[in-house]
């Protein structure tokens, strides 16, 4: 039996994140987070990337939610970084928060773009 595609599968552009400007946001490139098939993923905003394990998918009040952990680093001075996410799915647009170690929990809100490219590993 061939396993369903996930909902959250595919790229998604950031359109606003709690405490960033949208030229601070889409500095480096346009703000993403995507998902691939296998369930890994990856994520930019500013000068911050991460890739994402294994995402964990379950429902929560009738609404598809994914939940990661991530490592990664920001990119303006090398620093590493590592946190924890996650993504509500709600008429066709992610809701979320990615949340740095021991830093900030940032609220964003995405919409989907194109089709999923393959997670390039930090």
């Amino acid at each position: 039996m061939a396993k369903s595609k996930s909902p959250f599968t595919g790229s998604w552009h950031i359109v606003s994140m709690s405490g960033w400007e949208d030229e601070a946001l889409n500095k480096e490139v346009q703000a993403f987070i995507e998902f691939d098939e296998e369930g890994m993923g990856r994520f930019q905003f500013g000068y911050v990337r991460g890739v994402t394990d294994h995402y964990r998918t379950k429902k929560r009040d009738r609404m598809r939610v994914a939940q990661f952990s991530w490592h990664g680093e920001d990119g303006a001075d090398g620093t590493p970084l590592d946190g924890i996410g996650w993504v509500i799915l709600e008429g066709g647009k992610l809701t979320g928060t990615i949340c740095i170690h021991l830093g900030d929990e940032l609220e964003f809100v995405a919409k989907r773009a194109d089709a999923p490219k393959s997670v390039k590993r930090i």
